[in-house]
């Protein structure tokens, strides 16, 4: 990776310095740069791949036209993410030296809020188009959309802090089938169904990790999202089944994701499959990109789950009437405690091997998930037989590496049990 003091350097320079000395193969497009017509000999000739990736590489320009049109011809996948554009006109360059291109990530380039355009600026063979974390301005986003990638199927639009969406004009880009705009500040789902009115047949919308408490009416979707088949909302506001119970107003969503929303984070994993497949319409066939379809008996066996946890409480969600007209009263089971049992683990102390006054000990115990790593250190002090602050502590998962827990305040998820704690004394 090029350090961040170097100067910026050409496209063209960097495919050069990287293939230039690498071995012909046989999944590379070989590219003959010499003026020569026959391509019989190896001298001279470039192993470009089909699919090019120069991430932090300080790029800023593509170089010279004529050379790089030679050597990227049959390029159909460009990934130039995390290096230095800033100009549209540069970026525009690059891309009409390559006639094949179809997908092009540019995240993390910082690239102006202007575009000037002309009449060779249009890239009808790109399809698919990456621009996530470039704070790129939603006007700009339209312009582009009008003027230059005037055929796209799937646009990246996550990380650019979008909450309000201005749409001033009434274009719309019926050849859109998929958006995300993961990680944005929307709290309000009004602004995505702007988004979804500018996009007629868009049929996949990820939009995790916003701030989103309430979804849209009927006649919003009606209006704006009805052709969604696929909806991702992991990591958003969500609180209460009604939300969830108008999912029903998307009339072809067969695929949802909603993972890491507050209304399920008390349930364990089972019956949170459960109850959010009890309330989600009948026609949704994938729930959390299982590739386990959602067949008919688990829907029966979950809509049952949910009567009979809700038949006592004192506030039911309104889909619980209209599942105990379809099962009829059930009888009661034998209370279930529903909540995450806390995960049994191994805690290790490994001293260092001239280390007289500790020696190596592990036991088998259960903690707690809602604590922060410096509450674990003290509650490991007994065991340890060293104050918290003496600590290194690392974490183990089922099929990764010991990685050691460097921030106090950083709260313990995710543990499971069998995962494996290892405390290291500091000296």
């Amino acid at each position: 990776m090029t350090s961040p003091n170097e100067p910026a350097v050409s496209l063209l320079q960097i495919i050069q310095d990287k293939y230039s000395d690498e071995d012909l193969d046989q999944e590379f497009v070989h590219i003959k740069i010499t003026k020569k017509k026959t391509a019989s000999s190896v001298p001279g000739m470039l192993p470009i791949p089909q699919c090019l990736a120069l991430n932090y590489m300080n790029i800023s320009c593509p170089g010279d036209d004529a050379e790089l049109s030679q050597l990227c011809c049959r390029v159909r996948e460009l990934d130039v993410a995390q290096n230095k554009f800033t100009s549209w006109e540069d970026v525009f360059s690059m891309l009409k030296c390559m006639g094949s291109l179809h997908f092009v990530n540019l995240s993390s380039n910082l690239l102006d809020h202007s575009v000037n355009y002309d009449n060779n600026q249009v890239f009808s063979n790109i399809t698919h188009l990456i621009l996530n974390n470039t704070q790129i301005a939603w006007s700009t986003v339209e312009s582009l959309l009008l003027n230059t990638f005037t055929c796209l199927e799937e646009l990246h639009l996550s990380l650019n802090n979008y909450s309000v969406i201005n749409n001033d004009n009434a274009h719309t880009y019926p050849s859109l089938k998929t958006l995300h705009i993961n990680g944005n500040k929307f709290t309000d789902f009004t602004e995505v169904c702007k988004i979804g009115s500018m996009f007629p047949n868009l049929q996949t919308l990820v939009m995790a990790e916003n701030q989103i408490e309430t979804l849209p009416s009927e006649a919003e979707i009606a209006a704006s999202l009805c052709n969604i088949q696929c909806l991702s909302i992991s990591k958003n506001l969500i609180k209460e089944w009604s939300e969830l119970e108008k999912l029903n107003y998307f009339p072809k969503l067969i695929d949802v994701k909603l993972l890491g929303i507050p209304l399920l984070e008390d349930y364990n994993e089972k019956i949170r499959r459960q109850f959010v497949i009890a309330v989600l319409p009948e026609r949704i066939l994938r729930l959390n990109g299982s590739t386990i379809l959602i067949k008919n008996d688990e829907r029966e066996d979950a809509e049952r789950a949910f009567i009979r946890y809700y038949m006592e409480k004192d506030i039911k969600p309104s889909k619980f009437d209209e599942l105990e007209a379809k099962h009829g009263k059930l009888d009661a089971l034998v209370e279930v405690d529903l909540t995450l049992p806390d995960p049994t683990v191994k805690v290790i102390l490994e001293p260092e091997e001239d280390d007289v006054a500790l020696t190596r000990k592990e036991t088998i115990m259960q903690i707690s998930e809602k604590q922060t790593v410096g509450e674990l250190k003290k509650h490991l002090v007994k065991f340890a037989g060293i104050p918290a602050k003496s600590m290194r502590l690392f974490y183990k998962g089922a099929d990764s590496h010991f990685e050691e827990l460097k921030f106090p305040s950083l709260t313990i998820r995710n543990v499971g049990d069998g995962d494996e704690f290892l405390i290291i004394p500091k000296h």
